[in-house]
């Protein structure tokens, strides 16, 4: 069986590296001004926190679904 939370961490980490300009524009858009690298850092955390979470939830329920099939 796969490690469900570092398969999520993997996730996590390819959404941040293939969204790092969507980020790095929401940081802008919230401050109003460009981000320092310390906002930048907490809002990349922030979208890292939740896109792993979503990633965990769902390879949790697909786990899930493969119980009930079997």
């Amino acid at each position: 069986m796969t490690d469900n939370k570092a398969m999520a961490g993997r996730l996590a980490d390819y959404f941040v590296s293939h969204s790092r300009d969507a980020i790095h524009d929401a940081a802008k858009d919230a401050l109003h001004r460009e981000p320092t690298a310390t906002e930048l850092a907490l809002t990349s955390a922030g979208f890292v926190m939740g896109a792993g979470a979503a990633a965990l939830h769902l390879l949790e329920k697909m786990g899930a679904l493969d119980v009930a099939k079997n």
